[in-house]
């Protein structure tokens, strides 16, 4: 059944994947906008998408504090009373850094999990229609992340500067987010309130260097970063089981796929460029 969706973040690198799939399923996406009235909305909205966000790599360098805490809390919470106010189930974008990684202070991560809470809270509390989604290291579709900037460096023969190489991620499409989210959307009852969304399988960034270089036919991919930090021992792969059995959703694009698409549009770039 078609719905109404309000789509915060419709705008950015993941909102547009977004959108592009719920209307390509039917639905009928809003724009949302943080700074209007909910009053202006005019028809009633039966789910609420929040995809804004800032402080990324795929952002413009220099995020401020409080762009981020804008972008990453304050938004969160705008949405949150969006789906009190409108009776909207609300599907929120976090991260899986949120509960993951260092304890170290990330201002990305840690204004992120402030919206998360807000989110967290409104559903325990008021008992809020809430699926929270935690995707892993998003990439490809155009996206301005740490596989696209290797992809870029290693195209111009220059190796990527990795300050954890031995980092193991577990790397996920933007079209399979954007495809989780959907099923978000159209699920009648999502008996699960807080979902990771990935592919099962943690690769290490070098490894992931050393494949786009072989496909940029580069010599070498990597070279470490004298500055970083070294924990070998950390691996992100998400437990896909949740996921599975809450939003029968698996990720579909596999990473040869999505290096092959990252590596095909660095060549372009630098072809353009000469």
């Amino acid at each position: 059944m078609s719905q109404r969706v309000l789509l915060v973040g419709a705008s950015g690198y993941l909102g547009r994947h977004i959108g592009v799939c719920l209307d390509a399923r039917g639905h009928e996406v809003i724009i949302g906008d943080p700074r209007s009235e909910l009053a202006d909305l005019g028809d009633p909205v039966d789910v609420v998408v929040n995809a804004a966000g800032a402080g990324m790599s795929s952002d413009v360098p220099g995020t401020t504090a409080v762009e981020m805490l804008s972008a990453n809390v304050g938004v969160a919470i705008w949405c949150v009373r969006a789906g009190s106010i409108l009776g909207a189930r609300v599907v929120h974008l976090g991260t899986l850094a949120e509960s993951r990684g260092s304890p170290e202070f990330d201002a990305y991560r840690d204004t992120k999990r402030l919206g998360t809470e807000a989110v967290r809270l409104a559903r325990s509390v008021d008992g809020l229609d809430a699926v929270i989604l935690r995707p892993s290291l998003i990439y490809g579709g155009g996206g301005r992340g740490v596989v696209e900037a290797m992809a870029r460096e290693i195209a111009i023969g220059r190796p990527f500067k990795l300050r954890q190489p031995d980092r193991r991620r577990d790397l996920i499409h933007v079209s399979d987010v954007a495809s989780a989210v959907v099923k978000a959307v159209e699920s009648p009852e999502v008996r699960c309130p807080e979902i990771e969304i990935g592919s099962g399988l943690s690769t290490k960034l070098s490894d992931v260097a050393d494949s786009l270089a072989q496909r940029l036919e580069q010599p070498r991919g990597w070279v470490a970063d004298d500055e970083g930090s070294q924990r070998a021992d950390e691996d992100e792969s998400v437990d896909t089981g949740p996921a599975k059995q809450f939003l029968s959703f698996e990720a579909r694009v596999t990473l040869d796929e999505g290096l092959d698409l990252i590596a095909r549009e660095a060549r372009a770039e630098r072809i353009s460029r000469t």
